[in-house]
């Protein structure tokens, strides 16, 4: 081989590993993998009660003032402390529904299926407390560092959302919008 071919070669090379590194780096932000938080447990929804696989005893707050004596772990979808430092975007979603869960009294979970613009995304959703006409608006959206650069491809979710905490009486729920159904938490 000629030493232009050679270094052509060389050159094409170079070339494939910077952009495979580049692709490979795409969402990191410098602070290495290991600093984002592990993903939250699924429920085990088979039984009368929702119960998590991980054994946290820690109080966590709920929305509408509820507590919870640590018999769930908060959801990675819930806001956090720092969300307001983090660019509100869009969630696509794809289907919701209510479920009611076998249990006495009644427990209420919303889920909700769709994808996020980017993997760099976090999904939030935020229940507000009723309004007057007793309907509860819920609020699904994503959040992202500002200067991130992230792989533009959609990154799927599927996750269920507790209805808890609202006084007895009838109320439509409406995600993003748009009327999901009803709850009538005793």
């Amino acid at each position: 081989m000629s030493p232009s071919k050679r270094s052509r070669i060389k050159l094409v090379l170079t070339f494939c590993f910077a952009v495979i590194a580049m692709a490979l780096f795409a969402c990191e932000d410098g602070k290495g993998i290991s600093e984002y938080p592990e993903p939250a447990s699924s429920p085990d929804l088979s039984g009368d009660e929702v119960t998590y696989p991980d054994d946290k005893t820690d109080e966590i707050s709920l929305p509408h003032g509820d507590t919870d004596a640590g018999d769930s772990p908060p959801s990675p979808w819930q806001p956090a402390s720092g969300d307001d430092k983090l660019i509100r975007g869009e969630a696509f979603i794809n289907q919701n529904q209510i479920l009611v869960l076998e249990s006495f009294p009644p427990q209420f979970m919303l889920t909700i299926e769709g994808a996020l613009p980017t993997p760099c995304h976090e999904l939030r959703v935020e229940i507000l407390d009723p309004d007057k006409q007793d309907r509860i608006y819920v609020e699904v959206y994503s959040l992202s560092e500002p200067d991130e650069i992230c792989v533009q491809v959609l990154e799927s979710f599927d996750e269920s959302v507790p209805l808890k905490g609202f006084p007895s009486g009838e109320y439509s729920v409406w995600v993003n919008g748009e009327e999901v159904g009803e709850i009538n938490p005793p």
